[in-house]
């Protein structure tokens, strides 16, 4: 039986993970930790775990599981990093790409496995696109995604309402979903040793109640360049998808519920016939399948067969940066481009 303990109980945890981690049998949660001691001990009550109000004290474990705010996220990982062995970090793994780059660098000299809830790289419509452009004679690919939902987050923490500068709201919080599916998607076709990007625009509203971002960039590769556009919203209700374009073939997706898949020609969409597919995945099953993953990491004790390895997220990391770094900020950015 492996034990973990919870670093952070708030809503990431009771409402996503915990019910996948309580269905794996080689897993159970020991240890629970959170600065609101009283959430700490209700949570744990509920499971059979020990609560602790901090970290100043050794934690009896080797595994963690961090859901804590992405700021905290090196200040927790330093508290254990002289004895953890696995680390898993709820996505965005940080606020930034230094940050991220410390941990892997870090975790790197001392052997520990880290891994990102990187949940969507699980969905099945992602390995379905994949099958097909990867046969495809790629030259120039652009991929349009979009995401957006009237903010209703129920925050433990009311985090999400503490401004902090370096936290640019939906970008990190749904951007880092989008961003890591287009990597994700990209890199499963090309090997990316080196990424190399242009960012043509960027721009955010830092106004809590829209919350908006536009990002446009190119990637570049010896073989295929990528361009990509994504837009995100937490005031204009988008429509959940992804639109890929190989120059010949539009493939419509959706970049969260793996409930469709479209295969459109972008010359005769009337006449041509429509495949679909209709996995059978819900939400519930692509967070048990990535549970899956980690529990197979910390049986062998080896991240070289996991989806979500930090390694593999560090291009994530570095893009997101890369479009921050360039970033405009805006008044009514939904006005401006979600006409």
């Amino acid at each position: 039986m492996k034990e973990i303990c919870v670093i952070g109980a708030g809503k990431i945890f009771q409402l996503y993970h915990l019910k996948s981690i309580n269905l794996i049998d080689s897993i159970t949660i020991k240890h629970v930790v959170d600065k609101n001691f009283d959430l700490a001990k209700r949570v744990a009550y509920d499971i059979g775990a020990v609560p602790h109000e901090n970290l100043n004290e050794k934690i009896d474990c080797e595994n963690f599981f961090i859901t804590v705010p992405p700021k905290f996220r090196v200040e927790v990982f330093n508290s254990i990093k002289d004895y953890a062995k696995n680390i898993i970090f709820e996505k965005p793994v940080t606020l930034k790409n230094a940050e991220a780059q410390y941990i892997n660098k870090v975790s790197q000299e001392k052997g520990i496995n880290v891994l990102v809830a990187q949940t969507r790289r699980f969905f099945p419509n992602l390995d379905f696109t994949k099958k097909i452009l990867i046969n495809r004679p790629l030259k120039k690919v652009k991929i349009k995604a979009s995401e957006g939902a009237l903010f209703n987050w129920a925050s433990e923490s009311d985090y999400f309402n503490n401004e902090n500068p370096d936290d640019h709201g939906i970008f990190h919080d749904v951007g880092s979903h989008i961003f890591d599916y287009i990597i994700y998607l990209i890199e499963s076709i090309i090997d990316v040793k080196s990424l190399e990007v242009k960012v043509v625009h960027s721009a955010f509203d830092f106004n809590q109640n829209a919350n908006n971002t536009y990002t446009k960039c190119i990637i570049f590769n010896k073989q295929i360049e990528f361009e990509i556009e994504v837009r995100l919203s937490r005031s204009a209700n988008f429509s959940n998808l992804i639109v890929i374009n190989d120059g010949v073939h539009s493939y419509l997706t959706r970049s969260l519920m793996a409930r469709e898949i479209k295969m459109l020609t972008s010359e005769d969409i009337l006449l041509m016939p429509i495949p679909k597919i209709k996995p059978s995945f819900d939400l519930d099953d692509v967070f048990y399948n990535m549970w899956l993953d980690i529990e197979n990491v910390l049986e062998t004790n080896s991240k070289e067969n996991s989806r979500i390895s930090l390694e593999s997220v560090l291009h994530t990391t570095q893009l997101m940066q890369t479009i921050i770094d360039q970033m405009t900020v805006v008044n009514n950015l939904d006005e401006t481009y979600y006409e």
